[in-house]
């Protein structure tokens, strides 16, 4: 993947998942490929057979969803079985269509950042730096440019297209980044909707409006990352 002119860099995309009660939510990166994805459904025989897992087994997750539920003894953050297996070039400023699919939909929020340190250095608040995020393209003005989507009740399999960040690129590969925070036990409250958040649909679970606030935050619900390089 080639951010820039010149320079290419790597993507890792994590989806992670801190779960805390007994109902689980599940879901993949399908593109860019994420490491996970790799070791399912690229790979002879599989290593991984639940490659929608990524929720840290209870506790918080790491960057790329490690310790995956049901998952195999390797790390997808630092295991060099799936580090450096690249989605084909993408620069910066562009706009891609990523693809998420859901196995077992309970709402809530996605998000997507690249983090531009060696992949092997990278970390979630380099992940959450503004400058790394990714904003959504939509012809709709109450999406486009925003930071998340809300999982809709229908939804199976997500296609939306985001930006990837202009100024952002690494001569050896950037960390792409897949967050969903799941809203089935609580959801957590909106950010300002006239730059980041989606007004109607944040502050809310889609497919339960019952559900009330996080009391903890993000320790209160389920989150998945996965990895990907590009």
């Amino acid at each position: 993947m080639t951010m820039g002119k010149t320079r290419s860099w790597q993507a890792l995309l994590l989806i992670a998942a801190s779960l805390v009660p007994v109902i689980y939510g599940h879901a993949t990166l399908n593109f860019p490929r994420s490491r996970n994805w790799i070791a399912r459904w690229d790979t002879n025989p599989p290593d991984h057979y639940c490659p929608h897992c990524g929720q840290g087994k209870g506790g918080q997750p790491g960057v790329c969803g490690d310790p995956f539920q049901d998952g195999p003894p390797f790390n997808y953050f630092t295991d060099k079985g799936y580090y450096g297996i690249r989605t084909p070039d993408l620069t910066e400023g562009q706009v891609i269509t990523t693809e998420v699919e859901i196995s077992t939909n309970h709402g809530g929020r996605v998000s997507f950042a690249v983090c531009p340190l060696p992949a092997s250095q990278a970390t979630q608040a380099c992940f959450n730096a503004p400058q790394n995020r990714l904003r959504r393209v939509d012809s709709n003005p109450l999406y486009n440019n925003k930071l998340y989507y809300y999982m809709k009740p229908t939804d199976t399999v997500i296609r939306t297209q985001w930006r990837l960040p202009e100024g952002v690129s690494c001569e050896n590969g950037c960390l792409f980044q897949w967050w969903w925070l799941g809203y089935q036990h609580c959801y957590i409250p909106c950010e300002d909707t006239a730059t980041d958040d989606v007004a109607g649909e944040c502050g809310t679970n889609l497919l339960n409006p019952s559900v009330s606030r996080c009391a903890n935050g993000y320790l209160s619900t389920e989150q998945f990352f996965n990895c990907a390089d590009v």
